[in-house]
């Protein structure tokens, strides 16, 4: 995907996901980490006495003179044995009582284990520093897609954050794998990979978490959401530009396994949700969403408004194989241009 380019180099929105979410940086060198300040030392009588006494139990200077804890203080609790320890020593039991929170907290400062984020903040390739983590870009889309619902559903919308915050939707969208060339992904665009490093393309296929977040936010998209109980078509986040422009034949497999075709006029759009076909057909001069249900004993339901019948949610959650198909008239104006 970038594999000798800089983050500053690559389009937007790759830019942004390396910025954002597990950006490039410089490393200190292993022998700069893990080094006792100079404010810290001055500020304990403690540590003072021991290095004075040679008593290199609690920390030791390395050859170029620097200050480190003990290697054997791995973590707070070894650190506590020893203070615990020390502290039954005459000549050190009245500082170690004094300095007992302060020593606890320069072994923080200078280890800062909760600033510490594993391979996203210390290592690169494996989803760390200058990596494209394909679950997270995913993630990003899936939270900026329930902003966009959460702003749609109150009373009154702001309708320029709306737009914004669909065109931001759609640019993190744009910079998701099955948007990419197989030269540039590293792989086949289609298949899920978990993460792509600065050096090289796609790695680790697998069935990651991108899947599910693409999944739901595809849902989204076409306006499926479930709300209390009920199915609600809201298309607002969906593109005009994803209905066909001339007639196409549709094909479903049924839950019985039979395979069933739709003819497609233009102006149309179909998808299937839980093995019922949802047919969207565009109007000009409709002013609200229309909902037309076609059983298979060729009975119609009619239903004005965006919400499906509860008696037809039932049957298409529940696979019913009632329903041939779900057709719904949409406006032209509600969709995202």
């Amino acid at each position: 995907m970038m594999d000798t380019r800089n983050a500053s180099d690559l389009p937007s929105p790759l830019s942004l996901m390396l910025d954002v979410l597990d950006p490039d940086r410089r490393l200190p060198m292993f022998m700069d980490k893990g080094l006792i300040r100079e404010t810290d030392l001055e500020s304990s009588q403690l540590l003072q006495h021991m290095i004075s006494e040679g008593d290199a139990r609690l920390v030791s200077k390395d050859i170029q003179g620097k200050l480190r804890f003990a290697s054997e203080l791995n973590n707070k609790d070894t650190l506590l044995l020893l203070l615990k320890e020390l502290s039954t020593e005459v000549r050190l039991a009245d500082l170690v009582e004094k300095e007992f929170s302060l020593i606890l907290n320069i072994y923080e400062n200078t280890f800062n284990h909760r600033a510490f984020t594993g391979r996203s903040g210390g290592m690169f390739s494996f989803e760390g520093l200058g990596c494209i983590y394909w679950h997270q870009v995913s993630k990003l889309l899936l939270a900026v897609q329930e902003c966009f619902f959460k702003e749609a559903e109150k009373t009154s919308p702001d309708n320029e954050l709306l737009n914004a915050l669909a065109v931001r939707y759609y640019k993190i969208r744009k910079g998701l794998g099955f948007n990419k060339t197989a030269k540039e992904y590293g792989a086949f665009p289609s298949d899920p990979y978990s993460h792509t490093p600065a050096h090289s393309g796609a790695q680790q296929p697998g069935m990651t978490g991108q899947v599910k977040e693409e999944i739901i936010t595809r849902f989204g998209e076409l306006g499926i959401r479930i709300r209390g109980g009920a199915l609600n078509i809201d298309p607002r986040l969906l593109q005009a530009s994803e209905f066909t422009h001339q007639l196409r034949t549709f094909e479903a497999m049924t839950v019985d396994g039979k395979h069933e075709s739709f003819e497609l006029k233009s102006g149309s759009l179909a998808f299937t949700y839980c093995q019922t076909p949802f047919i969207y057909s565009t109007g000009t001069d409709a002013a609200h969403i229309r909902i037309e249900i076609d059983y298979q004993d060729d009975k119609q339901q009619v239903s004005e408004g965006s919400q499906l019948p509860a008696d037809a949610y039932q049957d298409v959650i529940r696979r019913t194989g009632n329903i041939r198909s779900v057709r719904v008239t949409l406006p032209e104006q509600i969709l995202f241009q």
